[in-house]
């Protein structure tokens, strides 16, 4: 890590800091003109919490961009490292990535060969495509592996419109806080870092120096497969803008709401993938009577402090994330900002991510690029065929969506929980 990255952490500490005595003056009522460190009334103060969580977040941005830069250039330096002998996904001969990248799932099923070739009318048709594993700095969200859920439509005859009216989704952000992996075996092992004893001191010339003891166990992270189903008409299935965007919205989010899941809360029995907070070792801050605030600060320090890493990322439901945004001064001030601007997502500099996958009353705090990865198995898997079952009578299209991947949380004490928000 460079000096200057160095020098941009502590000034977010120290703005962390700085907030944090802040709403320890205002107290549980967040009554500002208890606030003796900052000077005017209380829309002078409030106006000075929103400038110091600004210059946070783009803090936050700083180091993000410093890191993504040293992680693209820890690549690059790998890549030397084989004589570029061994091509990077969506390259040829260790070249340049191919435009490939750039196309949707869907546009690359809809101008595959094989879609090309199917003849809806013709009993035994098939197609399929494959999204290649993408490296991180090219997942924009498409090489999510997860479980599909089953869905079956039998569409009419009705003229219809070129496009899909899809039910509402959610933002599915909880992957993106992931540092990503690929991998080529059915299992993740890995040690797992329980506790240490941090038996460093002063020594004597000549004198015995002590041994450190490590507390680690080897944990197993089986690949699992996530899949999902569904049935279109032939005319649908014609229609290309409309397979496209079909492909696109609804399956993609089958795929990335599973996962958003199974990433914070799978059990870990077959075919579940163990989630973030079902791993034994996770920290806890009871929120009791502190300010949600509050309480997450004193989650990030306990990650810091216990768990040694540099919490990066939080997790809320959006009701609970709510409760946060309207929070407001005794004077009826808006803290993060009024109801004209869409406020920052974003608390204490970390990137907050809102999910109905996160159980509500409870937020997740962690240093998600460091503390844990996610696996590929495999690029996401779409296929078509009429064959299924009385298809061809009905002219009906089965497409099937799969992939596989698993979670390693190398080191639990690097998230912390905050309950009863």
């Amino acid at each position: 890590m460079s000096e200057s990255v160095k020098d941009l952490r502590g000034e977010l500490q120290a703005r962390r800091d700085t907030l944090a005595g802040i709403f320890a003056e205002a107290g549980d009522d967040l009554d500002f003109s208890n606030v003796k460190s900052l000077e005017g009334d209380t829309a002078a103060k409030v106006e000075k919490v929103k400038a110091l969580n600004d210059e946070m977040t783009d803090l936050a941005k700083r180091i993000e961009e410093s890191d993504e830069l040293a992680g693209i250039k820890a690549a690059v330096d790998a890549s030397h490292e084989v004589d570029n002998k061994v091509p990077l996904p969506g390259t040829k001969n260790g070249g340049r990535r191919e435009k490939t990248f750039e196309k949707s799932l869907g546009e690359l099923f809809v101008e595959s060969e094989s879609f090309k070739a199917f003849r809806p009318g013709s009993q035994g048709s098939s197609a399929a495509a494959e999204l290649a594993i993408l490296p991180p700095e090219f997942r924009n969200g498409l090489d999510l592996k997860t479980t599909f859920t089953a869905a079956l439509a039998t569409l009419t005859g009705y003229d219809r419109s070129p496009a899909m009216v899809l039910v509402g989704t959610q933002r599915l952000t909880v992957a993106d806080l992931l540092a990503k992996g690929q991998t080529s075996a059915p299992v993740i092992r890995y040690p797992q870092e329980d506790t240490f004893t941090n038996a460093a001191t002063t020594v004597d010339e000549g004198a015995l120096k002590p041994e450190a003891a490590f507390d680690t166990s080897e944990v197993d992270a089986p690949v699992r497969k996530i899949a999902v189903t569904a049935k279109v008409t032939d005319e649908l299935f014609g229609d290309f803008p409309a397979m496209r965007d079909y492909i696109d919205n609804r399956l993609r989010y089958m795929v990335g709401l599973t996962e958003e899941a199974q990433l914070l809360n799978g059990n870990g029995t077959a075919p579940n993938i163990k989630g973030i907070l079902q791993t034994a070792g996770i920290q806890t801050q009871a929120l009791a009577g502190d300010p949600v605030p509050d309480g997450v600060y004193k989650a990030i320090v306990k990650v810091q402090a216990t768990g040694f890493f540099e919490p990066d990322g939080a997790v809320f439901h959006p009701l609970d994330w709510q409760d946060i945004r309207l929070l407001k001064t005794v004077d009826g001030i808006y803290i993060w900002g009024p109801p004209m601007d869409p406020g920052p997502d974003r608390i204490w500099g970390l990137n907050v991510v809102r999910t109905t996958s996160m159980t509500q009353n409870t937020g997740l705090v962690g240093a998600f690029q460091l503390g844990a990865q996610v696996f590929y198995r495999e690029g996401m898997r779409v296929e078509a065929t009429n064959s299924n079952e009385d298809d061809f009578k009905k002219n009906l299209i089965a497409i099937r969506a799969e992939q596989r991947e698993a979670l390693a949380v190398y080191r639990p004490k690097a998230f912390c929980t905050i309950t009863g928000i």
